[in-house]
């Protein structure tokens, strides 16, 4: 496993930083969370520990974006519920760096590295969407055997609104034109609700 986080957030893994990495990268992260499926029943604190390190890198902004990639990318891989609870509350201060990042004009490396690391945050939120996709048609199915599943409707502009405040202007922007935005945006919203369910719960427990 040490060889395998390794692959997936050290901060150089080759020679140039123009070389593939990346597949590198998105390889260990499959083979991780493989790991976690088929061990995890074995070894309780597997998952876990795992995903206290990848989201320890993940929330350090002085590591390097390759590592940010490599957490992003491993925490995804996860599952839902990890997405759901540790990446999207976390979007809107990441993007804040990212964003300084992508205005360095000059540094072609450093532009490649970010535009990578909000690529992989999109990903994500993808399968967050395929998730609530799935959880969508299930549950209409079960409501009525008759006909196609329908689609959720377009977010209103409230949900933008929200959507907006929760993960920052610019990542809004970018979400908006992913294909599968009907089924990321409630799914966002749903996270932000447990969240903020859970916060609540434990500040009533202190």
């Amino acid at each position: 496993m040490p060889a395998l986080l390794t692959c997936l957030v050290g901060k150089t893994l080759c020679e140039s930083p123009e070389e593939d990495h990346w597949s590198l990268r998105n390889k260990a992260a499959m083979m991780i969370a493989q790991i976690c499926t088929e061990f995890g029943d074995s070894y309780h604190t597997l998952r876990t520990r795992i995903t206290r390190t990848l989201l320890r890198a993940f929330l350090d902004l002085s590591k390097s974006l390759t590592t940010h990639y490599g957490a992003i990318t491993g925490l995804s891989m996860l599952g839902a519920d990890v997405i759901r609870v540790l990446i999207v509350p976390n979007i809107k201060e990441y993007m804040s760096l990212l964003d300084i990042e992508l205005g360095k004009k000059s540094n072609t490396v450093l532009i490649n590295e970010a535009t990578r690391c909000k690529q992989a945050l999109l990903d994500a939120l993808a399968r967050l969407g395929e998730d609530y996709k799935q959880q969508h048609y299930q549950q209409q199915q079960s409501e009525s055997r008759q006909g196609q599943p329908k689609e959720p409707r377009q977010p209103s502009s409230e949900a933008k609104k929200q959507l907006t405040e929760l993960i920052g202007v610019s990542f809004a922007r970018e979400l908006f034109k992913h294909p599968d935005f009907n089924y990321i945006a409630p799914a966002i919203l749903q996270a932000e609700g447990t969240t903020a369910a859970a916060e609540k719960q434990q500040q009533q427990q202190q």
